[in-house]
């Protein structure tokens, strides 16, 4: 309610329904909203946020890694008429870590951990959609299996407790480049060293072109994102003080 582009449409709504009792700050009101949905959907504004979020490629951590974890990105689910689940499957952005992390298995020979829950509350968990396709149709099972959490900082917090049983202490991360920086940072907080292995890294060496300031859906799709990357960053920071602020905090255990 409160990312692009929805939260500039409380500002048209606001003026549309102001017009007559504050006829001034109504247009100024949509006139705002107005401005700030085309910079939302402006190419340009959208690289510049996606090039201040990302992590690009960067191995230089202290000591060996020891695994690889890969972080779900969301998986699609099939109802029956009743409303009951009947397949799953990965989402574009979970297939594509998850090849990710693959090849790196095969070039490396690290064991796989792969991690996530069911945010939206239906069976399967992410984790398990994609344990089954790496059994079933890549032929190279993951070690382990992290199927409960429900976001980043729980990610974090469950894989490293399922690793540090191992006496695994050092990971090469895979997730969206957008994404690295709030999971290393978590990763880090619960006694990962990290080696960032992202995708979807983006290109900043070319010059702005007129197209760049035509909008666009897809630059509205990642102006959202980046938004709520933002407000992930910032969720993220809040939870890390307010375990660090309570005395029987876990996060880091």
């Amino acid at each position: 309610m409160f990312l692009p582009p929805l939260v500039w449409g409380w500002l048209l709504l606001y003026g549309w329904l102001m017009f007559r009792r504050r006829p001034r700050a109504a247009r100024w009101s949509v006139g705002l909203g107005i401005g700030m949905l085309y910079l939302s959907a402006c190419p340009f504004l959208a690289g510049a946020l996606t090039l201040a979020l990302q992590t690009a490629d960067d191995a230089a951590v202290p000591g060996r890694a020891q695994a690889i974890v890969v972080l779900a990105g969301g998986r699609g689910l099939k109802f029956d008429a009743s409303g009951n689940v009947v397949d799953a499957f990965l989402g574009t952005s979970s297939a594509q870590r998850l090849l990710h992390g693959v090849r790196i298995a095969r070039r490396t020979g690290l064991p796989l951990l792969v991690s996530s829950g069911k945010p939206d509350g239906y069976d399967p968990a992410e984790g398990i959609v994609m344990r089954d396709v790496l059994t079933r149709d890549i032929l190279l099972a993951p070690k382990w299996v992290e199927p409960d959490s429900r976001n980043t900082v729980e990610n974090a917090e469950f894989s490293a407790r399922i690793l540090k049983r191992e006496k695994i202490y050092a990971v090469v991360l895979v997730t969206d480049a957008m994404h690295m920086r709030r999971a290393r940072y978590l990763f880090e907080r619960n006694g990962m060293a990290v080696v960032p292995a992202p995708i979807g890294v983006a290109s900043g060496d070319r010059q702005p072109r007129v197209r760049d300031f035509v909008p666009s859906l897809a630059a509205l799709n990642a102006t959202h994102s980046a938004f709520n990357e933002l407000g992930g960053l910032a969720y993220a920071w809040g939870m890390i003080s307010l375990a660090a602020a309570t005395p029987s905090a876990t996060l880091a255990n």
